[in-house]
This record gives C-alpha cells, structure tokens and sequence, in this order.
C-alpha cells in the first residue's frame, strides 16, 4: 500500500520484535522493503540472528531468500561495513544459501523476489578475497524457472517479471541475458497474460 510515514514511526516504536517467530520476523522485513523503510533493518536482523546458528541451522531455504532478498532492497549488502552485524547477518545467509538453495526447491514467490533483488543490487565485484562478492545463485537459471512456471505466478509476480525484463536488458551486453529477456518477452504475447491488476503505489 502507500507509504505511510507516521504509521511506520509508530512502528518502530511499539512493534515487540523480541517476541517475533522467525516467520514473522521475515515477513515484517519483506513489508519494510516493499515500503523502502530500513529503520528496523537493525533490530529484526538481531532478533533473526537469536533465532539461528551462525551456520543458518533452523533456517529454511525460503525464509532465508526471502530475509536476503528483503535486506539487499533496503540498501545493504554482504561486507560492505565489516563491523555491521546486518552485514555480517547476509554474509550468513548467502553462505548458507549457496550451500543448500536449488531453483527447483523454492517457492516461486521466493525464485521471482530473490532474482528480482540480484538485478536491482548487483554483488560488490572487485573486491579481493571477499566470499561475499558474488549472489549465492545465477540470476539465469531462476528465470529459467519463471519462465517454465509462469503460468502459476501471480499478478504480482508477473509485475516484477516485467521488471527483471528490462533490467536483463540494461546489463552490460551477455547473450544468455539477452536471451532471457527474449523468452520473458514471449510470454507477453502469449495466451499467458503478463499485465497485473496491483495499483502501481504498492511498488512506490
């Protein structure tokens, strides 16, 4: 929904995030980043972080794309303050994911949110021996997903769909980029309609 900056503050100040299942700390920092609002980006990754072992046990493949995804839209990333716990906390889930995650295993909720996040926040190249500088999986190969299931996916999916499109487009010249965004492409004509009925403020 809209952005509403009054609601958010009161938010901040009265949401008990000690209290928050795992669950519902991911789903509270998914609403934050569709709504751009970082301010408890802090305290529901340390509340997260007390729920799981520093190698991610406990922790699902979808819930952790999710909260990593979410993160990445609020403007962090993995090393990129080596004293931040938020930091340090992507730095886990990446590492985790890129132990277990499978295109095939997830949601599709979760494969069109993660690849969404990847293209918006590309990884911190260049940087010498840092783990970090590299997404846990290939953007290409959860489009190849979407595109096989794009028939189950929802308004909302289809949406960022067409997002992922044009940023595939953007990237610097890749064949197999410019041959994703050729089969998104096609869905757009096909019997499978890719126009959404979300209203636009939802994303703003």
């Amino acid at each position: 929904g809209n952005r509403d900056v009054a609601f958010l503050s009161t938010l901040r100040l009265h949401l008990a995030i000690p209290r928050l299942s795992l669950n519902q700390v991911c789903a509270v920092l998914v609403d934050c980043s569709r709504l751009s609002f970082s301010s408890l980006s802090a305290p529901l990754v340390e509340a997260a972080m007390d729920k799981v072992t520093p190698e991610g046990s406990g922790l699902n493949a979808d819930t952790a794309v999710q909260m990593y995804a979410a993160l990445l839209l609020l403007g962090h990333s993995p090393g990129s303050v080596p004293d931040s716990y938020v930091s340090s906390f992507l730095g886990m889930l990446s590492s985790h994911l890129q132990g277990c995650i499978k295109a095939s295993s997830l949601s599709l909720r979760s494969v069109v949110s993660l690849c969404y996040a990847m293209l918006l926040v590309p990884p911190a190249v260049g940087r010498n021996n840092d783990p970090f500088n590299e997404h846990p999986i290939e953007a290409l190969v959860l489009l190849e997903r979407c595109v096989q299931e794009a028939s189950a996916m929802s308004g909302e999916d289809r949406l960022l769909l067409q997002i992922i499109c044009q940023a595939l487009e953007m990237l610097p010249w890749n064949r197999a980029a410019l041959q994703s965004a050729h089969r998104l492409r096609l869905l757009e004509t096909a019997n499978l309609p890719m126009q959404s009925n979300v209203p636009v403020p939802l994303f703003m």
